[in-house]
């Protein structure tokens, strides 16, 4: 079984680590495929926490939007779209509803978080 994992940031982000990441190699012993795709790199994700301006940091966001793109040209050959939470860290679900029904595989969302709960 193939299975593609989307998440928003690179494993160097706790939430990739612990939902996704330390999960290949068990699955890999039961003949599960797990592919963890981050939308931001490594480079990208300590971008965002250095004091630059922010269009170098918005400028900087076409290269993971276009990476997504070209992920929908290969998501027939997953049996499974698992996503931690969000494809991208801003926007819509679009990804996720693209995903799905380019590939026509089922969608698995794990929301680490109570995110249930009102804030205010």
């Amino acid at each position: 079984m193939r299975v593609l994992g989307l998440c928003s940031y690179p494993i160097e982000a706790a939430a990739t680590r612990y939902r996704l990441a330390q999960f290949v190699e068990p699955l890999a012993q039961k003949e599960i495929n797990l592919e963890v795709s981050p939308f931001l790199e490594s480079r990208q994700f300590s971008l965002l926490y250095e004091s630059k301006s922010l269009p170098r940091k918005t400028f900087a966001l076409y290269k993971p939007l276009l990476h997504r793109f070209s992920e929908s040209f290969k998501m027939r050959k997953y049996d499974l779209l698992l996503v931690q939470r969000e494809a991208m860290f801003f926007g819509p679900a679009f990804f996720e509803r693209l995903f799905q029904q380019i590939g026509k595989i089922p969608l698995i969302l794990d929301l680490d978080d109570a995110t249930y709960y009102k804030l205010c």
